[in-house]
């Protein structure tokens, strides 16, 4: 098992996500509208619908970056589903969660 932070009910979760037969499934025109509106909405480069699996993150829609998954130790939103509340990192360049990390520094 990895040594990145998980959320008490990651196994829960992890069910849930495995129910709704999504990690790995094809493109889908809603996903994909999704993220081009929110890019579009907050003017980012990078919009993502990102599911984190066991060990890694899959990209169900993305726009701004060619991979579709990672693993789950780069996984920003490893992060995100620790908390209760909305997780923004402002600049992750300098934010030392994520200033190493290969998708920042890549």
């Amino acid at each position: 098992m990895s040594d990145h932070p998980r959320p008490v009910n990651d196994g829960a979760r992890i069910r849930a996500l495995d129910a709704l037969e999504l990690m790995g499934s094809a493109p889908e025109r809603e996903f994909d509208r999704v993220v081009q509106m929110a890019a579009r909405i907050f003017d980012v480069p990078i919009a993502l619908v990102s599911l984190v699996h066991r060990d890694h993150q899959f990209f169900k829609a993305r726009v701004g970056l060619e991979v579709c998954e990672t693993s789950r130790e780069l996984s920003f939103c490893n992060h995100a589903i620790m908390g209760q509340t909305v997780f923004v990192v402002a600049d992750a360049r300098q934010d030392e969660r994520f200033s190493a990390n290969q998708l920042v520094t890549g």
